[in-house]
C-alpha cells in the first residue's frame, strides 16, 4: 500500500523533462516573430501613406499608392488622422519588443510597457502640433491628428489660465521630452542597451568622417601614407600618452596640474 501511495503521489506527465521549458521558448520565439513583423507592416503602411488613397474619408476607384495595400491605405489613414505622427511610436515599439522576446524569450512588466506606451503616443502627438504644414505626410487632421489638436488646446488653456501665456511655447518641446522620457521604460531599455544605442547613434557619424576623409584622399590623389619609421614614432607615442593617462586616473590628478620643476641656475 505504501508503494501505491507513492506511485500515485507521481504526477504522469506527456512531455519528456525539459519539453515544456522548450514549448514556451519557441512559443515566446512565434510571439515575438508575429509582434516584429506587424510592427514592420504598420510601419511601412504609415510610411507610404498616401492622401490620394481609398480611406473612411476618401472614396475613390483608383488602386491605393500604399505599399501594404489597401487595408494599409485605410488603417494608416486612421491611425494618422487620430494621433498624428506621433503614431510612429507604436510600430517601434512592437518591433523592439518582438526582438526582444526574440532574444530573451521574456518580456516583463507588459501591462506597464503598455501605460507607458500610450502615454508617450499622447504626448508626441501633441508635439508634433508644432511642426506646422508638413504636406502630404499627415492628414486634413494636421502632423498632431485630432487628438493633437484636442490635448494642446487643453494645455493652453491651461497655462493661459495659471499664467501670462510667456510659456506657451514650450508646450510641444516639453510633450516632446516626456514622450521619449516614457518610451525609454515602455521599450525596456536599461544600463546595458546604452552602449548599443550611443554605437548605433555615433554609426552615422563615423560613416560621414569615413566618407569625407576618403573624398578628400581621392580629391588629393593619393591618400597619405606612412613609413616604417613614422608607424613606430606613432605606436611609441600612443603608448606613452595612454600610459600618462592611465597614471592619472590611477593617482586622481587632474588634468593639467603637473608643473615640471626648473633647475635653479648655478650662482
Amino acid at each position: 500500500m505504501a508503494n501505491l501511495g507513492v506511485a500515485d503521489s507521481h504526477k504522469t506527465t506527456i512531455l519528456p523533462e525539459g519539453g515544456r521549458d522548450f514549448l514556451r521558448r519557441r512559443l515566446m520565439e512565434l510571439v515575438g516573430v508575429t509582434m516584429a513583423a506587424l510592427g514592420v507592416a504598420l510601419l511601412m503602411a504609415v510610411f507610404t501613406f498616401n492622401t490620394a488613397d481609398p480611406s473612411l474619408n476618401h472614396a475613390t476607384g483608383n488602386p491605393p499608392n500604399n505599399v501594404m495595400g489597401l487595408p494599409g491605405a485605410y488603417v494608416s489613414d486612421l491611425l494618422l488622422q487620430t494621433f498624428g505622427l506621433g503614431i510612429v511610436l507604436v510600430p517601434v515599439a512592437l518591433i523592439t519588443w518582438g526582438v526582444r522576446m526574440l532574444r530573451t524569450h521574456h518580456l516583463g512588466f507588459f501591462g506597464l510597457r503598455l501605460s507607458l506606451l500610450l502615454l508617450a503616443l499622447l504626448m508626441m502627438s501633441v508635439a508634433c502640433v508644432g511642426l506646422g504644414d508638413v504636406g502630404g505626410a499627415a492628414t486634413h487632421a494636421g502632423p498632431g491628428g485630432l487628438v493633437g489638436l484636442a490635448l494642446i488646446g487643453r494645455f493652453r488653456e491651461f497655462v493661459l489660465t495659471h499664467s501670462s501665456g510667456g510659456s506657451l511655447a514650450l508646450i510641444e518641446p516639453g510633450c516632446a521630452a516626456l514622450a521619449f522620457i516614457a518610451m525609454a521604460p515602455a521599450l525596456g531599455m536599461n544600463r546595458t542597451d546604452l552602449p548599443l544605442i550611443f554605437r548605433s547613434l555615433r554609426a552615422p557619424f563615423l560613416g560621414l568622417v569615413w566618407l569625407g576623409r576618403a573624398g578628400v584622399s581621392l580629391w588629393r590623389g593619393k591618400p597619405q601614407q606612412f613609413d616604417e619609421d613614422a608607424i613606430v614614432a606613432l605606436s611609441f607615442a600612443v603608448v606613452v600618452i595612454n600610459s600618462w593617462n592611465r597614471l592619472a586616473v590611477a593617482f586622481r590628478a587632474p588634468a593639467g596640474s603637473y608643473q615640471p620643476k626648473t633647475l635653479a641656475k648655478p650662482a
